[in-house]
């Protein structure tokens, strides 16, 4: 990943490292003119290792009912760190919908399970947090949509003739 750019008396050089690598090396720059006498130039070139930001992979809207509990699957990532490693937080943007303390989840494999249990209709925005052991931090939102049973289930008995199961839509 080097550029040469310029022309005449009057050249430049860009180096781009490879994403997520560092250390050091030596760059060797040998130029030649139209009689053929060359020369050549080494430098050293260091590149710093820097702290990749922790990902949590898109997550779509979810659409739940009062005090049923939700999960959902979410994929955290981190190029410097294993997932034991990082801390995850939620949080609910109205606790009257979803209290933060009716957030759980644990760490399976590779990906986070989070149950959610809302006591109350409306929207609440939840934000996932992901934080490495040197405080970099990544986070995604997400709409957690809490209507009534669309489609209640009523039972309606006739003295003396029994009971007649019916399901609204």
């Amino acid at each position: 990943n080097i550029i040469f750019g310029g022309g005449g008396s009057s050249r430049t050089i860009t180096v781009t490292p490879a994403p997520n690598q560092f250390g050091s090396t030596d760059i060797t720059i040998q130029v030649a003119d139209p009689d053929g006498n060359t020369t050549s130039e080494t430098f050293k070139l260091d590149v710093n290792s820097v702290n990749d930001v922790p990902s949590i992979f898109s997550i779509q809207n979810l659409f739940a009912r009062p005090n049923v509990p939700s999960e959902i699957t979410v994929r955290v990532s981190d190029a410097d760190n294993s997932l034991n490693e990082i801390t995850v937080t939620a949080e609910s943007s109205d606790q009257n919908v979803l209290p933060n303390a009716n957030i759980s989840f644990v760490l399976e494999a590779e990906e986070f399970e989070f149950t959610l249990t809302p006591v109350q209709t409306g929207t609440a925005q939840i934000t996932l947090s992901a934080t490495d052991p040197s405080g970099a931090t990544g986070s995604r939102s997400f709409a957690l949509n809490v209507s009534p049973c669309e489609n209640p289930i009523s039972w309606r008995v006739n003295e003396g003739v029994g009971g007649e199961l019916s399901i609204r839509r």
